[in-house]
């Protein structure tokens, strides 16, 4: 029998003291969505197609480093990490999404790069927003 409950309702999730942001419910079919795009978005940067924009870098430096497996799959788990938020924000806050003139920021593949750059940023968000999933996980409700 099921304890725990998956959140139906969108949430804040504090990322940062200057990053906060409102994601819909983490659930099986957004998350498997996220890890199909990242899939799909992994072999367009592979190709050298413009999925790069995710990880800002010129196309045939990322190639040569792509064939480094560990970089490789580093690239991978930050575009999966980008998938996810992209499919799960739907408005954020703070200082840190602020632009130059103060207003907050559009929610783009640019912004969330820049955002998840940050390691602790990507870390608290990764745990943050599944926490719900793996509870129920960790509850042996799978």
């Amino acid at each position: 029998m099921i304890k725990l409950k998956l959140p139906r309702e969108p949430r804040w999730l504090d990322l940062h003291p200057m990053v906060r942001v409102k994601v819909r419910p983490c659930t099986t079919p957004l998350v498997e969505a996220a890890r199909a795009m990242a899939a799909r978005v992994m072999a367009d940067i592979i190709n050298g197609s413009d999925d790069l924009l995710m990880v800002e870098h010129d196309v045939a430096d990322l190639q040569k480093k792509l064939l480094d497996p560990d970089w490789c799959a580093g690239v991978r788990q930050f575009v999966y990490v980008q998938c996810l938020a992209k499919a799960a924000i739907i408005e954020w806050d703070g200082d840190g999404v602020k632009t130059k003139a103060g207003e907050i920021g559009k929610i783009t593949t640019e912004n969330l790069r820049d955002v998840l750059l940050h390691s602790d940023i990507k870390d608290v968000f990764m745990q943050e927003f599944t926490k719900p999933l793996m509870q129920v996980v960790a509850e042996g409700n799978v």
